[in-house]
Protein backbone atom coordinates (compact mmCIF):
# COMPACT_ATOMS: atom_id res chain seq x y z
CA UNK A 1 0.00 0.00 0.00
CA UNK A 2 1.35 3.67 -1.04
CA UNK A 3 2.12 6.01 1.88
CA UNK A 4 -0.52 8.75 2.17
CA UNK A 5 0.78 11.88 0.74
CA UNK A 6 2.74 14.78 3.36
CA UNK A 7 0.73 17.63 4.13
CA UNK A 8 1.88 21.02 4.70
CA UNK A 9 0.34 22.88 7.48
CA UNK A 10 0.53 26.14 8.61
CA UNK A 11 0.23 26.70 12.39
CA UNK A 12 -0.42 30.07 14.28
CA UNK A 13 -1.46 31.25 17.66
CA UNK A 14 -3.06 34.23 18.95
CA UNK A 15 -0.59 36.28 21.01
CA UNK A 16 -0.79 37.01 24.78
CA UNK A 17 -0.20 39.95 25.33
CA UNK A 18 2.11 43.11 23.09
CA UNK A 19 5.17 41.47 24.31
CA UNK A 20 3.95 38.04 22.86
CA UNK A 21 4.63 39.80 18.95
CA UNK A 22 8.15 40.08 19.45
CA UNK A 23 8.54 37.18 17.96
CA UNK A 24 6.29 35.47 15.51
CA UNK A 25 4.40 32.28 16.14
CA UNK A 26 3.50 31.23 12.53
CA UNK A 27 5.06 27.90 11.69
CA UNK A 28 4.90 24.71 8.90
CA UNK A 29 4.72 21.73 9.74
CA UNK A 30 5.14 18.44 7.44
CA UNK A 31 2.83 15.69 8.47
CA UNK A 32 1.38 12.25 6.88
CA UNK A 33 -2.75 12.93 5.01
CA UNK A 34 -3.41 9.70 6.68
CA UNK A 35 -1.79 10.87 10.98
CA UNK A 36 -4.03 10.94 13.21
CA UNK A 37 -5.15 13.74 15.17
CA UNK A 38 -3.17 13.39 18.41
CA UNK A 39 0.13 13.25 16.03
CA UNK A 40 -1.01 16.55 14.45
CA UNK A 41 -1.76 18.69 17.58
CA UNK A 42 1.49 17.25 18.62
CA UNK A 43 3.67 18.94 15.76
CA UNK A 44 1.72 21.81 15.80
CA UNK A 45 2.69 21.99 19.57
CA UNK A 46 6.54 21.85 18.31
CA UNK A 47 6.47 23.57 15.91
CA UNK A 48 4.04 26.95 17.92
CA UNK A 49 4.51 26.45 21.13
CA UNK A 50 1.86 28.31 23.64
CA UNK A 51 2.90 30.77 25.69
CA UNK A 52 2.60 30.29 29.42
CA UNK A 53 0.47 32.26 31.31
CA UNK A 54 1.32 33.71 34.97
CA UNK A 55 -1.43 31.75 37.63
CA UNK A 56 -1.36 28.74 34.91
CA UNK A 57 -4.81 29.37 33.77
CA UNK A 58 -4.56 29.81 29.99
CA UNK A 59 -7.24 27.81 27.72
CA UNK A 60 -6.85 27.72 23.60
CA UNK A 61 -9.15 26.14 21.37
CA UNK A 62 -7.48 24.25 18.22
CA UNK A 63 -9.33 25.42 14.58
CA UNK A 64 -8.86 23.22 11.80
CA UNK A 65 -10.60 24.76 8.57
CA UNK A 66 -12.46 26.95 11.52
CA UNK A 67 -13.57 24.06 13.21
CA UNK A 68 -13.13 23.83 17.06
CA UNK A 69 -11.34 20.08 16.79
CA UNK A 70 -9.36 20.53 20.39
CA UNK A 71 -9.29 22.26 23.67
CA UNK A 72 -5.84 23.05 25.36
CA UNK A 73 -5.78 24.27 29.18
CA UNK A 74 -2.03 25.03 30.48
CA UNK A 75 -3.36 23.49 33.73
CA UNK A 76 -4.19 20.05 31.50
CA UNK A 77 -2.01 17.03 30.70
CA UNK A 78 -3.34 17.06 27.78
CA UNK A 79 -5.77 18.50 25.04
CA UNK A 80 -8.92 17.42 24.83
CA UNK A 81 -10.42 16.45 21.88
CA UNK A 82 -13.87 17.26 20.07
CA UNK A 83 -13.07 15.10 17.41
CA UNK A 84 -12.83 11.48 17.55
CA UNK A 85 -9.25 9.89 18.40
CA UNK A 86 -9.32 8.26 15.31
CA UNK A 87 -10.10 11.16 12.90
CA UNK A 88 -7.04 11.64 10.11
CA UNK A 89 -5.39 14.90 8.95
CA UNK A 90 -6.79 14.59 5.91
CA UNK A 91 -10.32 14.44 8.03
CA UNK A 92 -9.84 17.71 9.84
CA UNK A 93 -8.37 19.20 6.52
CA UNK A 94 -9.76 18.39 3.31
CA UNK A 95 -7.29 20.35 1.47
CA UNK A 96 -8.63 23.73 0.44
CA UNK A 97 -7.72 25.25 3.70
CA UNK A 98 -4.49 23.54 5.87
CA UNK A 99 -3.95 25.43 8.71
CA UNK A 100 -4.09 25.08 12.38
CA UNK A 101 -5.54 28.27 14.58
CA UNK A 102 -5.07 28.73 18.25
CA UNK A 103 -7.12 30.51 19.46
CA UNK A 104 -6.41 32.21 23.03
CA UNK A 105 -9.70 31.98 25.46
CA UNK A 106 -7.89 33.87 28.10
CA UNK A 107 -8.34 32.44 31.93
CA UNK A 108 -12.11 31.27 31.00
CA UNK A 109 -13.00 27.73 32.65
CA UNK A 110 -11.51 24.81 29.75
CA UNK A 111 -14.63 22.58 31.04
CA UNK A 112 -16.88 25.34 30.06
CA UNK A 113 -15.20 26.17 27.04
CA UNK A 114 -14.91 21.98 25.75
CA UNK A 115 -18.64 21.81 27.16
CA UNK A 116 -19.57 24.79 24.92
CA UNK A 117 -17.98 23.95 21.45
CA UNK A 118 -19.15 20.22 22.03
CA UNK A 119 -22.54 20.91 22.88
CA UNK A 120 -22.81 23.74 20.16
CA UNK A 121 -24.11 26.94 22.42
CA UNK A 122 -22.14 29.65 22.55
CA UNK A 123 -18.83 29.90 23.85
CA UNK A 124 -18.01 31.65 27.21
CA UNK A 125 -16.75 34.99 27.29
CA UNK A 126 -12.88 34.86 27.29
CA UNK A 127 -12.38 37.76 29.48
CA UNK A 128 -14.95 36.05 32.04
CA UNK A 129 -18.51 39.05 31.13
CA UNK A 130 -21.50 37.43 30.33
CA UNK A 131 -22.53 36.61 26.70
CA UNK A 132 -20.58 35.69 23.40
Amino acid sequence: MPEAPLREISVDRDSVCMADDVDPHAARVHIRADAPVGALLDAALRACPLAAIAGGRATWIVRASGRGIAVIAQQWRRPRLLVPEEARVADLLPGDDDALHLAYWCQADPMAVFDALHTGRPLPDRHGRAGR
